[in-house]
């Protein structure tokens, strides 16, 4: 099971349209979105498609398509592409392994 990553407030747009089949997507800026490594991948929201982003180089993400039982569906240039809190990615996180943290020293 991949390690789902989380950020706030991330928001972008489709820099090209996205047809219903296509495995990849080009955006506007990834910036403030997460950027998944092997076995990670975050959520993302189209119009009402959920997609899984497994992973990030620059602009262009690629995509596993119709997740959470959502339809994969063309998506036009601009569409409003952000990250939602959706029942399947919370229950992913608490499936997950918490990793301890290492303190800092704030001297």
């Amino acid at each position: 099971m991949a390690i789902e990553l989380y950020v706030n407030l991330a928001k972008t747009t489709l820099a090209a349209p996205l047809s219903n089949a296509a495995t990849s997507c080009t955006v506007v800026s990834s910036t403030g979105f997460p950027a998944p490594s092997a076995g990670q991948q975050f959520r993302a929201l189209i119009d009402l498609e959920l997609i899984i982003v497994t992973a990030v180089s620059g602009t262009t993400w690629t995509i596993t398509r119709a997740a959470e039982g959502t339809a994969a569906v063309a998506h036009l240039l601009g569409s409003t592409v952000y990250q939602p809190l959706t029942a399947a990615s919370l229950t992913a996180s608490s499936l997950q392994t918490i990793q301890p943290q290492t303190a800092t020293s704030f001297a």
